[in-house]
């Protein structure tokens, strides 16, 4: 198979690898064969090489579902019901995100996406990005006298 002298770059624990795979060379694997992309979900998944590729296994799958090729329900049952419950909350979230951006009119993509609300309620910040200490975190905006006021940008973002 193609995908098997690349498999072990998803085993790599630096983001950037995995992030350069699916922005670069999968798409183009993808176009050229679009079976592939359920070939390389059945070899993440594989449990055998004792390696936790669910990262790997959810970018892959989104970038299946964004271009159309897969949908939710055509992915692998029991690896999708295995990241809805997984013990790492960025996979829990990241599924959630897939699912969530996902075609949820099919009662069977909508359960999922309520399952892992579920998994992902109790969470105390689901979806709160933490702001970059490099980056100003607030706007100086020109008050009508011409004093200036600070405003934190989430508030401004939120506006």
């Amino acid at each position: 198979m193609v995908l098997e002298p690349i498999l072990h770059l998803f085993d790599e624990q630096d983001n950037m690898t995995l992030l350069n795979l699916t922005r670069y060379l999968l798409p183009n694997i993808f176009a050229a064969r679009p079976s592939s992309i359920k070939a390389l979900l059945g070899l993440l998944a594989d449990n055998t090489t004792g390696k936790d590729r669910f990262s790997a296994w959810i970018s892959v799958a989104s970038l299946g579902v964004a271009g159309g090729n897969i949908g939710i329900i055509d992915l692998p049952k029991n690896e999708l019901e295995a990241a809805i419950v997984h013990e790492d909350t960025s996979v829990r979230l990241r599924v959630f995100q897939l699912l969530a951006s996902a075609d949820i009119a099919q009662k069977e993509t909508l359960d999922y996406v309520k399952r892992s609300f579920k998994y992902n309620a109790v969470l105390p910040s689901a979806g709160f990005v933490p702001p970059n200490p490099r980056r100003n975190t607030s706007l100086k905006l020109q008050g009508k006298v011409g004093a200036t006021v600070s405003r934190p940008l989430l508030l401004q973002e939120a506006a």
